[in-house]
């Protein structure tokens, strides 16, 4: 797939036909946008609703073990 990016990544969405998972908060980089980008997802598509801010996943526990696990659960169902 070729894509252009520009300043509304929920645009994307429909383009993605694989299954999708994404990792969200409401105190992380705009939640909204992550709802639209989910809701246009032309293939299936999960998210987490958890706790904690933008950075949180990437080097807090347990923001890192649960945004972790449920990527690989995630690539354990869906990846064949």
């Amino acid at each position: 797939m070729n894509v252009s990016f520009d300043s509304d990544g929920a645009a994307l969405a429909p383009q993605i036909t694989h299954p999708t998972l994404l990792v969200h908060s409401e105190d992380a980089a705009i939640p909204d946008g992550a709802r639209r980008f989910h809701a246009g997802l032309a293939g299936p598509g999960d998210i987490l609703w958890t706790q904690g801010t933008q950075f949180d996943f990437y080097d807090q526990e347990p923001h890192v073990t649960l945004a972790a696990d449920t990527v690989a659960a995630h690539f354990g169902r869906t990846l064949r």
